[in-house]
């Protein structure tokens, strides 16, 4: 299963776009908004086993009954917080 996922950050102090938390994915810069925010995107694939794929659907979309927006700043804010605890 090809796994796509989006993300939106917040840009550093200086305008750099800060990228997402690594964890062997690569994220690209899909676009950059004026509100100094960078939207990613990493395309990854998934094997499954045959029993769990309900459960893989799930964990694919973690926000499916929830709206985009606090999705997206819960993956900012996440973004944010790890970059500050980088820094220090």
């Amino acid at each position: 299963m090809i796994r796509i996922e989006h993300t939106t950050t917040a840009d550093m102090e200086d305008g750099q776009a800060l990228p997402p938390f690594w964890d062997g994915n690569a994220w690209h810069v899909v676009r950059r908004f004026p509100n100094q925010q960078t939207l990613w995107r990493r395309i990854s694939l998934q094997t499954t086993q045959q029993g769990s794929a309900a459960a893989s659907c799930a964990e694919i979309l973690p926000a499916a009954n929830q709206g985009t927006n606090s999705y997206e700043q819960r993956t900012s804010e996440r973004s944010a917080n790890e970059y500050r605890k980088r820094s220090t």
